[in-house]
C-alpha cells in the first residue's frame, strides 16, 4: 500500500513539477562536538536531499523529498528516506521559506536494514537559485533499538544546509 501511495504521489509530483532542488547539509552538533562526550572529535554527518517541488499555490508548495544521510559512526550509519512536506514561502517576510515534512526511511547499520519514521522542519533564506538554511529532524533510531534491545529511541539533529535549484521547467501554456 505504501509503495502504491508513493508511486501515485511521485507521478502527481512529476506532472505538477515546479522545480527540482539538491540540498547538502552537515549536522552542526557532530561537526563541532563530535559523536558523544567520550568521542568529542568532529565527525561527518551529511544529509543529501533531492526535492521535487510542486507548483506554487496561495501560500507555498508541496514537495516530495528523497534523502540519504551518512554519518561516520562505528559502524557507519546510512539512512535513505522518502518524505512529503509543505513549504510556506508567501508569509510575512520576503525570501524566507518555512517547511514541515514527514516520512519513512530505512536505516542500514549493524548489518541490518531497519525501518525508520521521521519528521522535521526547515527555514531557508532564498537568494535566487540558492537557499541557505537550517533543518531540524527527528528520526526513529531503530538501529539503536535493534542493537540494545530497547524501544527504538527518537533522536533530534540540526543541520546547516545549502540548497540549489537544479531544474525549473519553461513556463507552460
Amino acid at each position: 500500500m505504501i509503495k502504491i501511495a508513493i508511486a501515485l504521489l511521485f507521478t502527481y509530483t512529476l506532472n505538477a513539477q515546479e522545480s527540482i532542488t539538491l540540498s547538502v547539509a552537515q549536522d552542526v552538533k557532530m561537526a563541532f562536538k563530535g559523536v558523544s562526550k567520550i568521542d568529542s572529535d568532529p565527525a561527518l554527518n551529511m544529509l543529501f536531499q533531492v526535492r521535487l517541488e510542486a507548483r506554487q499555490d496561495k501560500l507555498g508548495f508541496f514537495s516530495l523529498v528523497l534523502g540519504h544521510e551518512y554519518a561516520e559512526l562505528t559502524p557507519v550509519y546510512k539512512r535513505n528516506s522518502v518524505d512529503i512536506g509543505y513549504t510556506f514561502n508567501r508569509l510575512f517576510i520576503d525570501n524566507i521559506e518555512l517547511g514541515a515534512y514527514v516520512g519513512l526511511g530505512n536505516i542500514n547499520r549493524f548489518s541490518e536494514n531497519l525501518p525508520s519514521f521521521g519528521f522535521g522542519g526547515d527555514i531557508n533564506y532564498v537568494i535566487g537559485d540558492l537557499k541557505l538554511g537550517f533543518f531540524l529532524q527527528c528520526v526513529q533510531r531503530s538501529d539503536l533499538g535493534f542493537r540494545y534491545e530497547k524501544k527504538s529511541p527518537y533522536n533530534f539533529s540540526g543541520f546547516l544546509k545549502v540548497t540549489y535549484v537544479l531544474f525549473r521547467p519553461r513556463s507552460r501554456k
